[in-house]
């Protein structure tokens, strides 16, 4: 995942401005977020930010140091092999992110992550008193998983934002599901983890 920024203007009277980092951002890739979002044509946006290791499936933000794997090119009695691991320098975990990125920030108002399998969701008042609601959606070991199993069996993660600018509708899908008559009626994860309604900050 590389950094980038993009800004919606005027979908239902309002501005989104969506902020990508990469997986464990460095201290310079926060630095340049942080002055991304406290431009002054920005000021008044919806602000949204998707990184990759940040929430965990017990709903808490991740706080290990950072580290970095990759897989051998061949098996062992038919079993994949990973390098030794490596921190990696001048990372952050997502507590360093939220201290130094989300909680100063007056107007990021969600936190989308993935990489740690599962759904996790939480809600922390920033610098400003104002929520910040954090997501993780992760299915990749799903149906078995990603190596030997279904790939994460096609779940999504939709959000509807709705026309009052603070209301926003949670669903999850899956078209593979979905497309069968058989197996429609488990097209749609019901549990709380997976159906609800959360507020943005005014």
């Amino acid at each position: 995942m590389e950094n980038s920024v993009l800004e919606l203007k005027g979908l239902n009277g309002q501005d989104y401005l969506f902020l990508s980092l990469e997986f464990a951002p460095r201290n310079k890739t926060l630095e340049w977020a942080k002055k991304v979002l406290e431009m002054p044509q920005y000021k008044n946006h919806q602000s949204i930010l998707i990184t990759h290791a940040f929430l965990n499936n017990k709903d808490k933000r991740t706080d290990k140091a950072n580290s970095w794997f990759m897989y051998e090119p061949f098996l062992v009695d038919n079993i994949p092999q990973k390098s030794k691991s490596i921190e990696l320098p001048e990372s952050n975990n997502g507590e360093q992110i939220w201290q130094k990125l989300i909680q100063p920030s007056q107007n990021l108002q969600l936190v989308l992550s993935g990489h740690i399998s599962g759904e996790g969701f939480r809600v922390d008042q920033n610098s400003y008193g104002k929520n910040v609601n954090q997501m993780l959606f992760d299915m990749q070991s799903e149906g078995g998983g990603h190596r030997d199993g279904n790939g994460g069996d096609g779940w999504l993660r939709i959000l509807e934002f709705y026309p009052d600018h603070k209301t926003v509708k949670v669903k999850t899908y899956s078209p593979l599901f979905g497309v069968s008559p058989t197996t429609q009626k488990y097209a749609y994860k019901k549990d709380l983890r997976n159906e609800f309604v959360f507020k943005l900050a005014e």
